[in-house]
């Protein structure tokens, strides 16, 4: 089982997690959000619900946010613990 180190500090573009039986992405600044909208979405358009661990796994392994293996808290091998930057923000006041 995954677990996010830090839910409090949020990915540059939020947190995002794609529907694929709909096409629509979903994205919020509040991660105590995102997996209720995930469900809500789901439901309202009759498709299967995903587990709030698919949802983690995903986050985990495509933001660029640390996460760990709660069995052994052996930090995941992502983006983060890889030393990806993240992507210059666009429209900020240096650029």
């Amino acid at each position: 089982m995954l677990v996010i180190r830090d839910t409090s500090v949020v990915p540059q573009d939020g947190w995002k997690y794609p529907v694929e039986s709909t096409g629509n992405t979903i994205v919020t600044r509040n991660y105590a959000l995102l997996y209720p909208m995930v469900m809500n979405h789901c439901v309202a358009n009759g498709v299967g619900v995903p587990s709030e661990q698919d949802v983690i796994k995903y986050l985990c392994e495509t933001l660029t946010i640390p996460c760990y293996e709660a069995e052994n808290r052996e930090p995941l091998i992502n983006k983060f613990s890889l030393g990806v930057p993240n992507a210059p923000r666009l429209g900020s006041c240096c650029s």
